[in-house]
């Protein structure tokens, strides 16, 4: 049983909920999320996961944080100048 407490200003709109706080896995909340989502929502959290797949998958082969190699043959220095 949950036991908390609740404080409310209710001229200024403000309400306050007091308790203890419980960690759950998001597998355990998605089922009861997705029953409140529109046609609408469903297809944007469906792109959005189609998204974060394609990111995930690009993650593993190109790696951005390296330093590129120089183009051989090319004196930057001079072409500064130009």
């Amino acid at each position: 049983m949950f036991r908390f407490t609740v404080h409310a200003a209710v001229p200024s709109n403000t309400f306050a909920i007091y308790g203890n706080g419980e960690d759950k896995e998001l597998t355990e909340l998605v089922p009861g999320i997705l029953n409140q989502l529109g046609p609408d929502s469903l297809a944007s959290l469906r792109k959005l996961a189609e998204s974060y797949q394609n990111l995930q998958k690009g993650e593993k082969g190109d790696d951005d944080d390296e330093i590129p190699d120089l183009v051989e043959g090319e004196n930057f220095e001079e072409s500064k100048v130009e």
